[in-house]
């Protein structure tokens, strides 16, 4: 059960997209709605796709692990705070969605990039 686990956390991680798209047919299967289950797929993975990013990261530059999480705490509450602002300070739960369905752009549009930077970093140091 142990190594089962393991798996599921290690493909989590290096296969976010994968499983996005499993939560995706899941979700739609339990509620019937497609639009509503990307936005709760898009809402529960924020995680993988977060923890994806930093361990693409930490093993393609090798880069202490504090650096990360800490810019990614700075960024989405500078971003919390923009998006508070332009609600005129009177929506916070509005401006926490909005802040985390950013986050899940940025975060997913970052794993892909890094997957492209990685697997060509990987072929260029095998050719040589």
């Amino acid at each position: 059960m142990k190594g089962l686990v393991s798996v599921l956390l290690g493909a989590a991680a290096f296969a976010p997209a994968i499983c996005f798209m499993l939560l995706i047919f899941t979700l739609k299967a339990l509620t019937g709605n497609g639009k509503k289950a990307l936005l709760a797929a898009s809402d529960l993975s924020v995680f993988l796709f977060f923890f994806s990013v930093y361990i693409k990261m930490t093993t393609i530059w090798e880069m202490p692990s504090l650096i990360y999480l800490y810019w990614s705490l700075v960024g989405w509450f500078l971003v919390f705070i923009l998006f508070f602002a332009m609600s005129k300070w009177k929506r916070p739960r509005k401006a926490l969605k909005k802040m985390w369905r950013l986050s899940f752009l940025v975060y997913f549009m970052a794993s892909f990039i890094l997957l492209i930077y990685g697997a060509g970093l990987y072929i260029l140091n095998e050719l040589n």
